[in-house]
């Protein structure tokens, strides 16, 4: 089942968007802000997450074969081929991290294109690096 999820803002307030799902070959549009339009229920938006987050994970299944390195940050998840992190000062003296990465994923389930070319982060709470390694790589079979 496809699932694509459109969100297009209008009006002059910020908070007037409208949501446009096509989940299985059913259509529904909703109108969301400033106290107009349909509610979503509970249940529906329960249900809606779920199946973004499922979609995600099989993306992410299918795409992980392609890169190299998973970088984590406090804020996004990515898959890349490239990653450069560069520990740096702040001028009161707080250390922070700059990371770089090339041909790159990323989990983010709000993001309707997640392949970019490249990214550069900054965050000052941890970074995690690390090397994949595939079942069809040298690499694998020393770890088994």
């Amino acid at each position: 089942p496809s699932l694509l999820v459109c969100t297009s803002y209008f009006g002059s307030a910020p908070s007037r968007h409208r949501i446009v799902i096509y989940s299985e070959g059913l259509l529904d549009e909703r109108n969301f802000g400033e106290g107009q339009g349909a509610h979503m229920s509970s249940d529906e938006l329960e249900n809606y997450e779920a199946a973004t987050e499922l979609t995600l994970f099989k993306e992410y299944r299918d795409v992980f074969a392609m890169f190299k390195y998973a970088v984590e940050t406090d804020q996004r998840f990515y898959l890349c081929n490239s990653v450069e992190v560069e520990t740096k000062l702040t001028p009161a003296g707080q250390t922070y991290f700059e990371v770089v990465v090339d041909d790159a994923w990323i989990w983010d389930n709000h993001r309707p294109a997640r392949f970019i070319r490249n990214a550069r982060l900054m965050t000052f709470k941890d970074v995690q690096v690390e090397e994949l390694a595939h079942p069809a790589s040298p690499e694998f079979d020393s770890l088994t």
